[in-house]
C-alpha cells in the first residue's frame, strides 16, 4: 500500500515545523536540550516541555514507530473488556512509539494521537516490590499539534483494569477529557494489547520515493530531503468488519446502557485470553514482533494472548424467554 492512503504522523508534521523556522530536528533538539539544563529551578510548563522534548528524542532513538488504527478496529477495541488482565501482559512492543487515527472517532474529543512510552523509575525500590515501571501517555491536542496532555500511571504487578481505575489523572482539564480520561485510558491499553497479541493484523505501509523519475541534480537533492522525513507507518486492523457488527458497535459505544437482551440482537464485549504454548511451536517471527508474553521458568513454554473480539448475539430473533410456574 502506498504512503499517500495514511495521513501524516504527529512526528512529521512537528518536523515540517522546526525546518521551516530554519533548523533540522538535531539542532532544535540541541537548542531545547541547553536551554532547559540553564533553568535551575524550572517551573511546571517547562518541565512539561521537558518530558515532551525527552519524549521526542526517545521516539526518535526507537526508530518513529508510528501505528494507524483504522476506524473498525478503533470501535471493536473500544467495545473489549479489561477484566482479570494482569498487568503482566501488558507487554510494550517498543519503549516508545505513536499512535494516531484517533481523531475520526467521536468518542474520543479533541485527541488526535497519542505518544506512548515506558520509563523504569530510578527510586523504584521506594515504590514498593509490585512497581513494575511508569506508563506515560502524550495526548495530542486536535487543534493544536505542539499542545499535549501528558498522563503518568504507575503500572504494578496485579490486575490493570483495578490500577487504572484507581487513578486520577494529574493534567488540568483544558482539552475538557477529564470526565473520559478512564475510557481512554483502556481503550489505549486495548491497542498495546493488540499490537502484541498472537491474531493482530500489521501492515506495513512503505513511504513515497519523491527521487522516482527525477533526473535534474537540484531535484533529486530536494526530494531526498523530503522522503527524509518520511516515516514507515503500520496500519493496523481489519479494514472492515460486518456492517451490522459495526451500527451496534457504534449504538453501543455511545449508549452502553441500551444494550440489553430486550433487542434483536445485543453486543458482547471482546476480551483477551492469554494461554501457554510449547516452545518448538513459537515461530520465529513471532519472537521478533514480541508476540511473546513471557516464557515458562522451564523453558518449556511460552505465554502468548489472543485476542476475543466483539460479537453480536440473538441476531434476527429475541432472546429466549423462560416460563415461570408459581406455586
Amino acid at each position: 500500500m502506498k504512503k499517500k492512503n495514511l495521513p501524516k504522523t504527529h512526528f512529521e508534521l512537528i518536523e515540517e515545523c522546526i525546518i521551516q523556522q530554519g533548523y533540522t530536528f538535531k539542532e532544535w533538539l540541541h537548542i531545547k536540550v541547553t536551554k532547559f539544563k540553564s533553568i535551575k529551578n524550572p517551573s511546571y510548563d517547562i518541565i512539561k516541555q521537558m518530558q515532551i522534548v525527552s519524549m521526542y528524542k526517545l521516539f526518535e532513538l526507537n526508530g518513529k514507530k508510528s501505528f494507524y488504527l483504522t476506524e473498525d478496529l478503533c470501535y471493536l477495541l473500544y467495545n473489549t473488556d479489561l477484566k482479570n488482565v494482569d498487568s503482566s501482559m501488558l507487554h510494550l512492543p517498543f519503549e516508545t512509539f505513536y499512535i494516531g487515527g484517533l481523531d475520526c472517532l467521536n468518542f474520543i474529543e479533541n485527541i488526535n494521537g497519542v505518544y506512548i512510552a515506558k520509563h523504569i523509575n530510578p527510586d523504584h525500590t521506594n515504590k514498593g516490590a509490585t512497581y513494575m515501571y511508569d506508563l506515560f501517555l502524550y495526548y495530542i491536542d486536535t487543534h493544536n499539534i505542539q499542545d499535549t496532555i501528558n498522563a503518568q500511571y504507575e503500572i504494578h504487578k496485579g490486575d490493570i483494569l483495578e490500577q487504572i481505575m484507581k487513578i486520577e489523572s494529574n493534567f488540568n482539564d483544558r482539552l475538557n477529557i477529564r470526565t473520559q480520561c478512564f475510557n481512554i485510558a483502556r481503550f489505549i491499553i486495548n491497542c498495546i494489547l493488540y499490537l502484541t497479541s498472537e491474531n493482530s493484523i500489521i501492515e506495513k505501509i512503505i513511504p513515497v520515493d519523491f527521487t522516482t523519475n527525477k533526473k535534474n541534480k537540484a531535484k533529486i537533492k530536494k526530494a531526498k530531503k523530503r522522503s527524509g522525513t518520511q516515516i514507515t507507518q503500520y496500519k493496523i486492523g481489519p479494514t472492515r468488519i460486518d456492517r451490522k457488527l459495526k451500527q451496534a458497535l457504534v449504538n453501543h459505544t455511545h449508549n452502553p446502557s441500551k444494550n440489553n437482551r430486550h433487542t434483536n440482537s445485543w453486543v458482547v464485549m471482546g476480551h483477551w485470553h492469554p494461554y501457554w504454548v510449547l516452545k518448538e511451536n513459537v515461530r520465529q517471527w513471532e519472537w521478533d514482533e514480541k508476540k511473546v508474553i513471557k516464557a515458562s521458568d522451564d523453558g518449556t513454554k511460552c505465554l502468548v494472548n489472543k485476542w476475543i473480539y466483539p460479537y453480536l448475539k440473538g441476531e434476527g430473533q429475541l432472546p429466549d424467554e423462560k416460563t415461570y410456574i408459581v406455586k
